[in-house]
């Protein structure tokens, strides 16, 4: 029995010194950096399978979400707005502001462009049979219009006055003087508190002449936002 253990105790010290050996020797750095290798290449494809699993349960971006909701929403009349979310179809009456030449232009983007490079008069009055309602920072809205041919070679994208268009966003009532004469005074803003969607849905007439490069930088989309 004694002979059988220090057998086994032999064969234990051998193998031992086999390896030790394989350190001790010129594979020593190699097998260290192979190992590394494989722990790096395995952590890696995990980290990649879980950031392909989260992806795929990316949700839609919320401002997508909100618009679509807001679409669904009844048509409402600007004297009958109240404060919160609101789908509202007028027309483009007047501005602060304008660029351009030709018909007046309030809005401006390069076609493909995100909205900051947008430019945009400061206030637009929206307006329909029943009243009005003032459109702030309107360089942040996502505007949905036909593309123009640009003047250095780059389309364009604009909102003019006179446009019908759609307007998505957060209606905030404005305090107005129930004395006053005016039936289609103004009834609150647009644009203060949320981002706007504001989408063309006819155009009269085509501006004489677009806006050039030099009055903007770039646009939102042509019919598809950006």
């Amino acid at each position: 029995m004694a002979v059988a253990l220090t057998s086994v105790a032999a064969r234990s010290l051998a193998a031992g010194d086999e390896i030790d050996w394989m350190f001790d020797g010129p594979w020593g750095a190699l097998l260290v950096l192979f190992a590394a290798a494989v722990a790096v290449l395995t952590v890696s494809r995990r980290m990649a399978s879980g950031r392909k699993r989260e992806g795929s349960g990316r949700k839609q971006p919320k401002f997508d979400l909100d618009t679509a909701r807001l679409e669904s929403l009844p048509v409402s009349r600007i004297a009958d707005a109240e404060a919160g979310s609101i789908h509202l179809e007028g027309v483009l009456e007047s501005s602060t502001q304008s660029f351009g030449q030709g018909r007046p232009c309030v809005w401006l983007n390069r076609a493909g462009q995100s909205s900051d490079t947008a430019i945009a008069a400061e206030l637009v009055i929206l307006a329909d049979d029943t009243g009005q309602v003032g459109l702030e920072n309107l360089e942040r809205a996502r505007v949905i219009a036909p593309r123009e041919p640009g003047t250095a070679g780059h389309d364009s994208v604009a909102l003019y006055l006179g446009d019908r268009v759609q307007v998505l966003g957060q209606f905030r009532p404005e305090r107005y003087d129930p004395s006053s004469e005016d039936e289609r005074r103004v009834y609150g803003l647009l644009g203060s508190d949320a981002p706007m969607q504001i989408r063309v849905l006819t155009r009269a007439e085509a501006p004489s002449q677009t806006p050039g490069d030099a009055a903007a930088s770039g646009d939102d989309d042509d019919h598809d936002p950006a």
